[in-house]
């Protein structure tokens, strides 16, 4: 049973940084300056070192400075 979990946990890490690559590009496209990208994650995208280094190092390659990225409860 633990390894069919953690295999749907691995697959949806990769649908969610997917989806995060997807967004970032497109916001990126937008070339906006001073607006915020409020962005759903898979909670370990934050709380796991690989999860959380991949996610930067897209914002890193897209010049997104981090605080510009929000989620649920973000203010400005």
């Amino acid at each position: 049973m633990y390894s069919s979990q953690a295999a749907r946990v691995g697959e949806a890490m990769q649908v969610d940084r997917l989806s995060q690559a997807l967004h970032l590009e497109n916001f990126n496209v937008l070339g906006t300056e001073n607006e915020w990208l409020f962005l759903n994650v898979h909670p370990a995208a934050l709380t796991e070192p690989y999860h959380m280094a991949a996610l930067l190092a897209n914002l890193k390659r897209l010049q997104i400075e981090p605080r510009r990225v929000g989620g649920a409860g973000a203010t400005r």
